[in-house]
Protein backbone atom coordinates (compact mmCIF):
# COMPACT_ATOMS: atom_id res chain seq x y z
CA UNK A 1 0.00 0.00 0.00
CA UNK A 2 2.83 2.35 0.90
CA UNK A 3 4.59 1.64 -2.40
CA UNK A 4 1.40 2.59 -4.28
CA UNK A 5 1.24 5.85 -2.31
CA UNK A 6 4.87 6.55 -3.20
CA UNK A 7 4.08 5.98 -6.88
CA UNK A 8 1.20 8.47 -6.63
CA UNK A 9 3.53 10.97 -5.02
CA UNK A 10 6.07 10.46 -7.80
CA UNK A 11 3.29 11.03 -10.34
CA UNK A 12 2.62 14.30 -8.56
CA UNK A 13 6.31 15.18 -8.82
CA UNK A 14 6.11 14.69 -12.59
CA UNK A 15 3.08 17.00 -12.73
CA UNK A 16 4.95 19.57 -10.66
CA UNK A 17 8.20 19.47 -12.58
CA UNK A 18 7.14 18.72 -16.18
CA UNK A 19 4.86 20.64 -18.36
CA UNK A 20 5.93 26.10 -24.62
CA UNK A 21 6.00 31.44 -25.78
CA UNK A 22 4.51 34.26 -27.81
CA UNK A 23 4.69 38.00 -27.33
CA UNK A 24 1.89 40.53 -27.01
CA UNK A 25 1.74 43.29 -29.56
CA UNK A 26 0.70 46.90 -28.94
CA UNK A 27 -2.67 47.41 -27.19
CA UNK A 28 -4.32 49.60 -24.56
CA UNK A 29 -3.37 48.63 -21.01
CA UNK A 30 -5.28 48.89 -17.75
CA UNK A 31 -4.75 47.86 -14.14
CA UNK A 32 -6.48 44.69 -12.99
CA UNK A 33 -8.86 44.58 -10.03
CA UNK A 34 -6.83 44.25 -6.84
CA UNK A 35 -5.76 40.63 -6.47
CA UNK A 36 -2.63 41.28 -4.45
CA UNK A 37 -4.29 39.79 -1.41
CA UNK A 38 -4.86 36.49 0.34
CA UNK A 39 -7.77 34.42 -0.91
CA UNK A 40 -9.06 30.88 -1.28
CA UNK A 41 -11.19 29.35 -4.03
CA UNK A 42 -12.32 26.15 -5.65
CA UNK A 43 -10.77 25.42 -9.04
CA UNK A 44 -11.31 23.17 -12.03
CA UNK A 45 -8.03 22.81 -13.93
CA UNK A 46 -7.89 21.53 -17.52
CA UNK A 47 -4.56 20.65 -19.06
CA UNK A 48 -4.00 18.73 -22.30
CA UNK A 49 -7.20 16.71 -21.93
CA UNK A 50 -6.77 16.00 -18.22
CA UNK A 51 -8.78 17.58 -15.41
CA UNK A 52 -8.18 18.18 -11.72
CA UNK A 53 -10.38 19.72 -9.05
CA UNK A 54 -9.41 21.15 -5.72
CA UNK A 55 -8.99 24.20 -3.53
CA UNK A 56 -6.23 26.77 -3.91
CA UNK A 57 -5.19 29.27 -1.25
CA UNK A 58 -2.97 32.29 -1.84
CA UNK A 59 -1.28 33.75 1.21
CA UNK A 60 1.02 36.14 -0.65
CA UNK A 61 3.37 36.34 -3.62
CA UNK A 62 4.92 32.92 -4.16
CA UNK A 63 3.13 31.41 -1.14
CA UNK A 64 0.31 29.04 -2.11
CA UNK A 65 -1.47 25.86 -1.09
CA UNK A 66 -3.30 23.44 -3.38
CA UNK A 67 -5.42 20.57 -2.08
CA UNK A 68 -6.56 18.15 -4.77
CA UNK A 69 -9.93 16.39 -4.55
CA UNK A 70 -10.08 14.90 -8.08
CA UNK A 71 -8.98 12.74 -9.83
CA UNK A 72 -9.40 10.00 -7.27
CA UNK A 73 -5.83 8.80 -7.82
CA UNK A 74 -4.51 12.12 -6.42
CA UNK A 75 -7.32 12.91 -3.96
CA UNK A 76 -5.94 14.19 -0.67
CA UNK A 77 -2.68 15.39 -2.16
CA UNK A 78 -1.73 18.71 -0.57
CA UNK A 79 0.91 20.87 -2.24
CA UNK A 80 2.46 23.92 -0.60
CA UNK A 81 4.54 26.48 -2.49
CA UNK A 82 6.93 28.74 -0.62
CA UNK A 83 10.18 30.63 -0.96
CA UNK A 84 12.19 27.47 -0.27
CA UNK A 85 10.40 25.25 -2.80
CA UNK A 86 7.46 22.87 -2.84
CA UNK A 87 6.22 20.50 -0.16
CA UNK A 88 3.82 17.71 -1.12
CA UNK A 89 1.91 15.57 1.38
CA UNK A 90 -0.27 12.52 0.86
CA UNK A 91 -1.40 10.64 3.92
CA UNK A 92 1.56 10.11 6.23
CA UNK A 93 4.15 10.69 3.52
CA UNK A 94 5.69 14.04 2.67
CA UNK A 95 8.53 15.24 0.52
CA UNK A 96 9.98 18.48 -0.76
CA UNK A 97 11.25 19.80 -4.07
CA UNK A 98 13.96 22.45 -3.55
CA UNK A 99 13.31 25.82 -5.20
CA UNK A 100 16.18 25.32 -7.67
CA UNK A 101 14.47 22.17 -9.03
CA UNK A 102 11.01 23.69 -9.48
CA UNK A 103 9.94 23.95 -13.13
CA UNK A 104 8.04 27.23 -13.53
CA UNK A 105 6.28 25.77 -16.59
CA UNK A 106 4.70 23.02 -14.47
CA UNK A 107 0.92 23.30 -14.25
CA UNK A 108 0.44 24.58 -10.71
CA UNK A 109 3.54 26.80 -10.80
CA UNK A 110 2.34 28.43 -14.03
CA UNK A 111 -1.12 29.06 -12.58
CA UNK A 112 0.22 30.62 -9.40
CA UNK A 113 2.82 32.65 -11.32
CA UNK A 114 0.12 34.16 -13.54
CA UNK A 115 -1.81 35.50 -10.55
CA UNK A 116 1.35 36.73 -8.82
CA UNK A 117 2.50 38.44 -12.03
CA UNK A 118 -0.85 40.16 -12.45
CA UNK A 119 -0.85 41.23 -8.80
CA UNK A 120 2.46 43.01 -9.34
CA UNK A 121 1.70 44.42 -12.79
CA UNK A 122 1.32 48.15 -13.43
CA UNK A 123 -0.94 47.47 -16.41
CA UNK A 124 -2.33 44.64 -18.54
CA UNK A 125 -4.21 44.47 -21.82
CA UNK A 126 -7.91 44.94 -21.03
CA UNK A 127 -10.89 43.71 -23.03
CA UNK A 128 -14.59 43.18 -22.38
CA UNK A 129 -15.71 39.74 -23.56
CA UNK A 130 -18.68 37.41 -23.14
CA UNK A 131 -16.69 35.61 -20.45
CA UNK A 132 -16.20 38.84 -18.46
CA UNK A 133 -13.52 41.48 -18.09
CA UNK A 134 -10.27 39.97 -19.36
CA UNK A 135 -6.74 41.13 -18.61
CA UNK A 136 -3.84 39.74 -20.62
CA UNK A 137 -0.23 39.83 -19.51
CA UNK A 138 3.04 38.11 -20.22
CA UNK A 139 5.65 36.49 -18.01
CA UNK A 140 8.25 33.72 -18.25
CA UNK A 141 5.49 31.21 -19.03
CA UNK A 142 4.30 33.25 -22.01
CA UNK A 143 0.89 34.87 -22.37
CA UNK A 144 -1.63 34.56 -19.54
CA UNK A 145 -5.23 35.79 -19.27
CA UNK A 146 -7.22 36.51 -16.13
CA UNK A 147 -11.01 36.83 -16.27
CA UNK A 148 -13.04 38.80 -13.74
CA UNK A 149 -16.76 39.03 -13.06
CA UNK A 150 -17.79 42.56 -14.18
CA UNK A 151 -20.36 42.82 -11.36
CA UNK A 152 -18.11 42.14 -8.36
CA UNK A 153 -14.57 42.11 -9.84
CA UNK A 154 -13.98 38.60 -8.54
CA UNK A 155 -11.55 36.31 -10.37
CA UNK A 156 -13.43 33.68 -12.37
CA UNK A 157 -10.87 32.23 -14.77
CA UNK A 158 -7.20 31.83 -15.63
CA UNK A 159 -5.88 30.85 -19.05
CA UNK A 160 -2.29 30.15 -20.11
CA UNK A 161 -2.68 29.43 -23.85
CA UNK A 162 0.99 28.70 -24.57
CA UNK A 163 0.92 25.83 -22.06
CA UNK A 164 -2.62 24.62 -22.78
CA UNK A 165 -3.85 25.42 -19.26
CA UNK A 166 -7.43 26.55 -18.50
CA UNK A 167 -8.71 27.17 -14.98
CA UNK A 168 -12.26 27.81 -13.82
CA UNK A 169 -12.21 29.70 -10.51
CA UNK A 170 -15.25 29.31 -8.23
CA UNK A 171 -16.39 30.70 -4.89
CA UNK A 172 -13.52 33.08 -4.21
CA UNK A 173 -13.25 34.17 -0.58
CA UNK A 174 -10.79 36.77 0.67
CA UNK A 175 -8.72 35.86 3.70
CA UNK A 176 -7.54 38.03 6.55
CA UNK A 177 -4.29 36.40 7.56
CA UNK A 178 -0.99 37.12 9.20
CA UNK A 179 0.97 34.44 7.36
CA UNK A 180 4.20 34.86 9.30
CA UNK A 181 2.39 34.30 12.59
CA UNK A 182 0.05 31.54 11.43
CA UNK A 183 0.55 28.43 13.55
CA UNK A 184 0.24 25.13 11.65
CA UNK A 185 1.25 21.55 12.23
CA UNK A 186 4.96 21.19 11.60
CA UNK A 187 5.97 18.17 9.53
CA UNK A 188 9.52 17.78 8.31
CA UNK A 189 9.38 16.63 4.67
CA UNK A 190 11.98 14.33 3.20
CA UNK A 191 13.69 14.47 -0.15
CA UNK A 192 12.16 12.41 -2.95
CA UNK A 193 15.29 10.21 -3.11
CA UNK A 194 14.90 9.40 0.58
CA UNK A 195 11.32 8.24 0.07
CA UNK A 196 12.44 5.92 -2.73
CA UNK A 197 15.33 4.59 -0.65
CA UNK A 198 13.06 3.80 2.28
CA UNK A 199 10.45 2.05 0.18
CA UNK A 200 12.30 0.27 -2.60
CA UNK A 201 16.04 0.86 -2.36
CA UNK A 202 16.12 1.82 -6.03
CA UNK A 203 18.42 4.81 -5.52
CA UNK A 204 21.59 4.29 -3.57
Amino acid sequence: MKKRTVLLLLTAVFILTAAGCKSIQNAVKSRTPDINKAFTSEVLIKYNGAEAKGVITRYGTGIWDMEISEPESLAGLNISYGNNGITAELGELAFKIPIENVNTNAVFSAIFNSVDSAAGSAGMIYEQTDAGNTYTGENANGRYILVFNPQNNMLTGISIPDLGIEVEVLNVSELITDFENTVTEIRTPVEVSEVINDESGVIS
